[in-house]
């Protein structure tokens, strides 16, 4: 009896270590990507509106894609759990601070079919993803130390991930700022400041964009602009992974009894 109980000890050791390393190798990394991959480390060649407008109220609408060669950095499936800007403008004394509020956004997420090369269809909806998900809602303060840098100063913690699944297809993020937001302050994103790509269609950096001047119309005008994007996640576990730490689980229940 006290064989079979070392050895069954023995066996619990080395399923719960198993667990705790699928845990470990499963969740616990977080993967950080910057779309382009090429500006990294780069400012980049411009500046734009981006989601943002000016001060005031009116309105917004700004979609912009990543293709999924954008995302080596991630694993299969990623849950998406922060965005990152930069500020391409330093600061100027009282002028050009580093803040800005905006009275109310909606930030959504989904997978698309659309592409740089093709770019996006002017008529938002048609770019849209069916796994469509809001990922922020409300108010939103951005605040920076780091205008000017390739630092990504600019940091908006979604209030629910996004699950991303890069084999089936590519990455589109939706801004919408209401009619009747207020976009305030006097941060270098106070006209929405932020690097961009700037070519020729057809693009072929991986990222496009389409803008509309309100948040509730349904059509805009399509670009190869797009800001330069930072995209924060956690690894979602594998199907062997999750079962591994359910039998864990219920190993450790029976032993417990």
């Amino acid at each position: 009896m006290k064989t079979r109980n070392t050895q069954s000890a023995v066996a619990l050791s080395a399923l719960c270590a198993g667990v705790a390393l699928a845990a470990t190798t499963t969740t616990a990394r977080a993967a950080v990507v910057v779309a382009p991959n090429s500006l990294t480390n780069a400012l980049g060649n411009g500046q734009g509106m981006g989601f943002l407008r000016g001060y005031g109220a009116g309105g917004k609408r700004y979609q912009q894609v990543y293709t999924s060669a954008n995302f080596g950095g991630f694993t299969a499936s990623e849950s998406i759990s922060k965005i990152a800007f930069r500020a391409k403008q330093a600061l100027f004394g009282t002028f050009i601070g580093n803040s800005v509020t905006v009275s109310n956004i909606i930030i959504t997420m989904s997978t698309t079919s659309k592409n740089d090369v093709t770019t996006l269809d002017p008529t938002f909806a048609n770019n849209t993803g069916s796994n469509a998900k809001i990922v922020y809602s409300g108010a939103l303060s951005l605040t920076t130390a780091t205008a000017g840098t390739t630092a990504f100063g600019y940091v908006i913690n979604l209030q629910s991930d996004f699950v991303f699944n890069k084999g089936d297809g590519n990455l589109l993020l939706d801004f919408v700022i209401p009619d009747n937001a207020i976009v305030s302050g006097n941060g270098s994103i106070g006209f929405s400041q932020f690097d961009t790509i700037t070519d020729a269609f057809p693009s072929g950096d991986g990222i496009g964009s389409a803008s509309g001047a309100n948040g509730s119309g349904t059509i805009g005008s399509n670009s190869t602009t797009g800001l330069v994007t930072q995209f924060t996640s956690t690894a979602v576990p594998t199907p062997g992974a999750a079962a591994l730490l359910a039998l864990g689980g219920v190993v450790l229940g029976r032993r417990r009894r």
